[in-house]
């Protein structure tokens, strides 16, 4: 027989101890840890003041109405030099324009000229970008430039990824997960990620907070606050600041 066991009657053995923790809990953030500070679009910054543009999900959907501009929107983590390697990936879900094809664009902006100018962030010194119709930024060029011929032209559901060496100022180009090539190799300021699109297009980012559709590069990371690493990293802090310790000579001080 199995002698019944009267309620109360458990106690804690050695320091066993209760804890709140529910295998059921269906909250995400208790389940897998809060997310740490991952980048989004940035909504206070943006062309033109963000006219005509939309953000949602989150600051990850990025949506222009306007009817006769192009409009980009930066990300609101910026990546200063020497500070690591990083990847994001961006898809149109719309864009029925087909001029569109010489804006639409996923790429790098220098962060000291983002929120400035109503440009499409493909014209212009300090922006660097893969272009819809298979082209890269043409700087210095004037409105309707093609760009310059950079790898295969990606349409609606094609995902694009652009990678960042801040080491070595590298900023390259992918389709599909296919490396189409560098960008550029001599960034040489803090960029920000960014998205660009003329009329009527819709935008989806994805910065690390859900997985990627295609393995970012060896040694790439999702861009969030605990990936951006120091420009100045003190390998030896005990140079600069340690434990002194102090023997008594009993005198009163």
């Amino acid at each position: 027989t199995t002698a019944a066991v009267t309620p109360g009657s458990i106690t804690a053995n050695g320091d066993a101890a209760a804890i709140s923790f529910n295998p059921f809990n269906t909250d995400i953030n208790t389940v897998r840890g809060q997310e740490t500070g991952y980048a989004t679009l940035n909504p206070l910054i943006g062309s033109a003041g963000l006219t005509n543009v939309t953000l949602s999900n989150g600051n990850l959907t990025f949506a222009n109405s306007d009817t006769s501009y192009r409009r980009y929107v930066p990300s609101n983590v910026s990546m200063p030099l020497n500070t690591g390697k990083y990847y994001f990936e961006g898809v149109y879900t719309a864009s029925p324009d087909s001029n569109n094809a010489i804006y639409d664009s996923f790429g790098l902006i220098d962060t000291a000229l983002a929120g400035k100018g109503n440009f499409g962030a493909s014209n212009v010194t300090g922006v660097w970008v893969y272009r819809r119709n298979g082209y890269k930024n043409n700087q210095n060029a004037g409105n309707n430039n093609p760009g310059e011929t950079f790898g295969d032209s990606w349409g609606v559901g094609d995902v694009i990824g652009i990678s960042y060496d801040s080491d070595n100022g590298i900023v390259s180009g992918y389709k599909n997960g296919i490396k189409q090539g560098d960008i550029a190799t001599d960034v040489s300021v803090e960029v920000s990620f960014l998205v660009a699109g003329y009329r009527s297009c819709v935008a989806e980012l994805n910065f690390g907070q859900k997985p990627f559709k295609f393995p970012p590069p060896d040694g790439f990371q999702p861009l969030n606050a605990s990936t951006i690493r120091p420009e100045t990293v003190i390998t030896r802090p005990d140079q600069y600041i340690k434990v002194t310790t102090y023997s008594g000579d009993n005198n009163t001080r």
